[in-house]
């Protein structure tokens, strides 16, 4: 019986967004039965647009949308830059060690220039970092606030679609 709906329907107008979407084959038969029941002999073409832009702009940005609203703003952000503390000292510190193991000859002959540059290095470290940071808080704080907006226009979205179709699939069967 299945079968029969399915030779009924353009797949390409109908079938093909949902598979493009990766929306489970049971809904597509449900919904493609569920029509047929209440005596529609097409789809809602409407109803297939505003439900494969949902599945669209979930799947392009939803990861991203999802682990972000767990987080409060500051508490994101906050993670976002220990990690790049970690990273950055890390980074620096590699650095620092392959300096001084090119130039460890010149180094051990004048034992009086390393205070010097142990100071230079803490303050280029300091500068870089304070540098690092604020790249850090600018990236991650954007990034976050675009994720939000993402969030809500989906959660509109959606629930514009179900307000919209909730009271189109709720028609009485007047059949006796």
């Amino acid at each position: 019986m299945v079968f029969q709906l399915f030779c009924r329907i353009e797949w390409k107008a109908i079938i093909l967004p949902y598979l493009l979407c990766n929306l489970r084959y049971d809904i597509i038969v449900e919904n493609v039965a569920e029509s047929f029941v209440l005596g529609e002999s097409m789809l809602n073409e409407e109803k297939i647009k505003q439900m494969t832009e949902l599945a669209l702009l979930k799947k392009r940005k939803g990861e991203q949308m999802f682990e972000i609203d767990n987080y409060f703003k500051e508490d994101y952000v906050g993670k976002q830059m220990l990690k790049s503390f970690f990273v950055y000292t890390f980074c620096f510190l590699l650095i620092i060690v392959l300096a001084v193991l090119y130039n460890l000859e010149e180094l051990m002959s004048s034992v009086t220039t390393v205070g010097v540059f142990s100071v230079v290095y803490i303050v280029i470290y300091i500068l870089g970092l304070i540098a690092f940071e604020l790249i850090t808080y600018r990236f991650f704080s954007k990034k976050y606030d675009e994720a939000q907006r993402n969030l809500k226009v989906y959660n509109d979205r959606l629930n514009y679609f179900e307000k919209k179709f909730e009271n189109k699939d709720k028609t009485p069967n007047i059949g006796g």
